[in-house]
């Protein structure tokens, strides 16, 4: 249970990482907290993750007292539920984005399952990937059409929940948090943004023999640089100009200037 320490001590995280539900809290940690977008948006989902928001249903609960109730798009009661997944304004705006991304809208979807569905819609998509931000994007702006609409007497239109996400991405672009890896597997749905990606090409290097007909091979680039790509053809021999190792195994000992 504990592991061995340089100094003969012990502690006790090991073992509360051991007993405590770190997979659990993991599922939602890692769609959650976000490290583009403001972390007011990633506690903001945090709370709606567990339930935490004043809707009309909550808060009825909480003060144990009769209160009318409706959602401020239609004449439904106000839950999460409804106000985030089955109201007419949120499932046209799920459904615009959905439509982008290729992910497919079930209707009546639990509110922690279109997380996972989001999460899980594609092979590279992780905390910072573009399909979660726009998840993360998506509920605060469905919750802050709600409050104009209640506080400030402006109808929820999914025109403008959809404009303010779009825009919001635009920002980040401008503000250059994006990078390449953020899109990947969807680069090519960055114009639905307004955005332009352009993937970067390896450039070739070449070897010159100089005067001491040496072949000095740069050193000192780590091979998990981000956007590093190898493309190596073999070692030349000084003298002879022979290939003398192949590349698969000189990609192990070789590294190649990106520029």
């Amino acid at each position: 249970m504990w592991k061995d320490t340089s100094d003969g001590r012990f502690s006790t995280k090991p073992a509360w990482q051991l007993v405590r539900a770190g997979s659990t809290l993991q599922a939602y940690c890692c769609i959650i907290w976000c490290p583009i977008i403001s972390q007011t948006i990633s506690f903001f989902c945090w709370r709606l993750w567990h339930g935490l928001m004043q809707v009309d249903v909550i808060i009825q609960k909480r003060i144990r007292a009769h209160m009318a109730s409706w959602c401020q798009c239609c004449s439904e009661i106000e839950t999460i539920q409804h106000v985030f997944i089955n109201s007419p304004v949120a499932h046209q705006v799920w459904q615009h984005f959905s439509s982008i991304f290729g992910i497919p809208l079930k209707v009546g979807e639990m509110l922690q399952h279109r997380f996972q569905t989001w999460r899980f819609s594609g092979q590279f998509v992780r905390s910072d990937h573009i399909r979660t931000i726009i998840l993360l994007l998506v509920l605060w702006f469905i919750w802050t059409a709600r409050n104009y609409a209640k506080h400030r007497r402006i109808g929820m239109e999914p025109s403008r929940i959809i404009w303010w996400v779009h825009h919001t991405i635009s920002l980040l672009h401008t503000g250059k948090l994006f990078q390449l890896v953020h899109w990947r597997g969807d680069l090519d749905l960055a114009p639905h943004f307004g955005i332009t990606l352009i993937s970067s090409t390896p450039t070739p290097l070449l070897w010159f023999i100089g005067v001491s007909r040496r072949l000095d091979l740069p050193r000192s680039i780590p091979m998990d640089a981000p956007g590093m790509d190898l493309q190596v053809a073999g070692v030349l021999s000084e003298i002879t100009l022979d290939i003398v190792s192949r590349p698969s195994l000189l990609a192990t000992k070789t590294y190649l200037f990106w520029r």
